[in-house]
């Protein structure tokens, strides 16, 4: 046994070491960046949850600030509705009242004089009561549906 057998055998053994220990590295690389792959998945896993707890939670105070918002404008249009119907109730409660003295009045000047300008003036004073009156009806039936009163009379009309 030569020094060329020592020689070749140390070449061996060296290549074998050097295959063995680069196999292992390799594994232990591939096993770390697996591991390390793994690993930062797992935080941005974690991060995402987080977000979406966020949103999650944001979601429900933005539907509960909308929630209370509806509800306040909604009790704002019902109190300007309300207004709406008592400035029309007390609007109406004096214009028949007014007009009905203006036809009063209108038909005693008429009677008086006898004046055919007079007698116009008694008509018209009636056609804006009669007007005022049937607008009325109309402006009732909206706000409050239809009276039983008017649909007989309105069934007896046709």
């Amino acid at each position: 046994m030569g020094p060329e057998f020592w020689l070749s055998l140390v070449t061996i053994v060296t290549s074998c070491i050097t295959t063995c220990v680069t196999s292992v590295w390799q594994g232990h690389k591939n096993r770390s960046t697996t591991e390390h792959v793994g690993y930062k998945a797992a935080i941005q896993r974690a991060e995402v949850a987080k977000e979406a707890s966020h949103v999650k939670t944001a979601l429900k105070k933005t539907d509960a600030a909308l929630q209370k918002v509806g509800l306040e404008n909604k009790k704002k249009l019902d109190d300007i509705s309300a207004v709406g119907q008592a400035t029309h109730m007390l609007v109406n409660s004096k214009m028949r009242p007014m007009l009905e003295k203006s036809v009063s009045q209108a038909e005693r000047i008429a009677e008086l004089t006898n004046l055919p300008e007079d007698m116009k003036e008694a008509e018209d004073a009636r056609a804006k009561l009669e007007e005022h009156n049937e607008a009325q009806a109309v402006v009732d039936r909206l706000m409050n549906g239809p009276s039983i009163e008017g649909i007989e009379a309105q069934s007896a009309s046709s």
